[in-house]
């Protein structure tokens, strides 16, 4: 079943229905989704999630924001990056999971703490888009992602940077997935 991210950046179909929105009825397309859930209309939506948010102090809880397969964790970490929401990052990372930093590993998930705090701090938005995802029956896959980001003030020569991510993440035993590498900037031929 697709995924549709604009229910709330981040917070895919399976997160939704957590919610309380979800419920048997038609699609937007039916001739391309037979069988697909509808969430309501979007102002539904928005309202529960208005109410929702406001019961939370404005944030989603970290356990909605949890990829329930490989194809929803890049937009979870988009949403997290996006909002500076270290917490929610570190979340979709395994305890002793690998991030590639500026050509070194940082490890475990404090050292990643400690390497977002440092890369959120110069006000940066990101856009992430998934170009391909190879699963595994053994409960791995491995994601490239094409990602820019934007910054809001000059920490580097350009304000914008671009490149291809490589990850690899794992399903868990409650049945999500969590990156156990991720390397932000993929070599090309030309390096």
């Amino acid at each position: 079943m697709p995924v549709d991210h604009r229910i709330l950046p981040g917070v895919g179909l399976h997160n939704a229905e957590h919610l309380g929105i979800g419920g048997e009825s038609h699609c937007r397309n039916k001739s391309t989704s037979p069988g697909c859930r509808f969430l309501g209309t979007w102002h539904q939506i928005d309202k529960t999630l208005q109410r929702f948010a406001g019961v939370i102090g404005g944030r989603v809880p970290l356990a909605l924001m949890s990829a329930h397969s490989p194809t929803e964790i890049h937009a979870l970490f988009q949403n997290a990056f996006n909002l500076r929401d270290v917490e929610a990052l570190i979340s979709l990372y395994e305890p002793d999971a690998i991030l590639m930093v500026g050509g070194k590993q940082v490890t475990g998930r404090e050292k990643i703490r400690a390497a977002f705090h440092s890369m959120l701090s110069v006000g940066a938005r990101m856009s992430l888009t998934t170009r391909s995802i190879i699963e595994s029956l053994d409960g791995l896959a491995l994601l490239h992602g094409e990602w820019i980001i934007q910054r809001s003030r000059a920490t580097e020569p350009q304000l914008t940077t671009q490149g291809l991510s490589t990850e690899v993440v794992r399903k868990q035993p409650d049945g999500t997935w969590l990156f156990i590498i991720d390397s932000p900037y993929t070599p090309t031929h030309e390096q």
